[in-house]
């Protein structure tokens, strides 16, 4: 255990736990807005749930419940890590509202990126048969991006 200015923090695989008194500031997500903040389906949270690709999740009852912290490290699926506040933050779910066009351009950085990972376009990709979870998680964002552009 570690003590700055009266704060104990405990260290564990790579993560901090903070104490009470940080956690009552926190803000705690259901798996239902991070589908927002994701822009992934519920299920797809769930899954994620499930598979621990997020940390610090605490069940509230026998399988009710989930709440999701924000200061909760989110482990994507080429391994990369980032706290679901720093997420929210980007898309501007949180702190900063974005533009209009700031999110179109957005958007079309992301769409962009699938289409040169996959070398190929969304339509196209769709039809691809024997996808694997990475490749339909991707779908799934993507189509998602792809449906907030059109309302642009």
């Amino acid at each position: 255990m570690i003590e700055v200015n009266g704060v104990s923090s405990h260290f564990k695989k790579g993560e901090a736990n903070i104490s009470a008194k940080e956690q009552q500031s926190e803000i705690v997500y259901n798996p239902s807005q991070l589908s927002r903040i994701f822009g992934v389906s519920q299920p797809t949270i769930n899954n994620w749930i499930k598979e621990g690709r997020f940390s610090k999740v605490e069940r509230v009852g026998k399988n009710k419940y989930v709440k999701i912290p924000e200061s909760s490290i989110w482990t994507a699926n080429n391994g990369q890590q980032n706290t679901v506040k720093k997420i929210a933050e980007e898309y501007g779910l949180q702190k900063k509202k974005i533009t209009r066009k700031e999110e179109k351009t957005l958007l079309q950085k992301e769409i962009k990126s699938f289409e040169e990972k996959y070398q190929t376009t969304y339509e196209a990709f769709q039809n691809k048969t024997n996808k694997n979870k990475e490749e339909e998680e991707d779908l799934e964002i993507w189509k998602y991006f792809i449906h907030r552009l059109n309302f642009h």
